[in-house]
């Protein structure tokens, strides 16, 4: 099974706000090209080249409309479920500060589902 998990995200905060959430919540470290790895997944914020600012103020929930998304792999393939709660937990995250996440991948009904966008 691949666990490569590709995650859109729409916000109103910067990649460097993004980056800082994420990492005063999970402790982790960036490095310049807003990529970090763990023990159970290495995960890349990517700008989303496709991104149209003309859908933001209406209840868009195509992918154009998503500043960002979250290239996720697993590293350790012994470590399937704590890479799958980690994913979790950032898309919790995600959500309580009120952004919209959409998942992509082969294990995606196991996780929590997106809500309406709010900022």
């Amino acid at each position: 099974m691949d666990f490569y998990c590709k995650m859109f995200v729409q916000t109103p905060l910067t990649k460097t706000e993004l980056v800082g959430r994420l990492a005063q919540e999970f402790g982790w470290q960036f490095d310049a090209h807003f990529s970090t790895e763990n023990d159970y997944l290495s995960l890349d914020i990517r700008d989303n080249e496709e991104f149209d600012t003309t859908g933001l103020n209406k209840e868009a929930t195509g992918f154009l409309f998503f500043r960002y998304f979250f290239d996720i792999e697993l590293l350790d393939e012994r470590k399937v479920d704590e890479y799958k709660e980690q994913v979790a937990r950032v898309i919790y995250l995600l959500q309580d500060r009120k952004c919209l996440v959409v998942t992509a991948c082969s294990f995606e009904e196991e996780l929590p589902k997106s809500g309406k966008c709010s900022f």
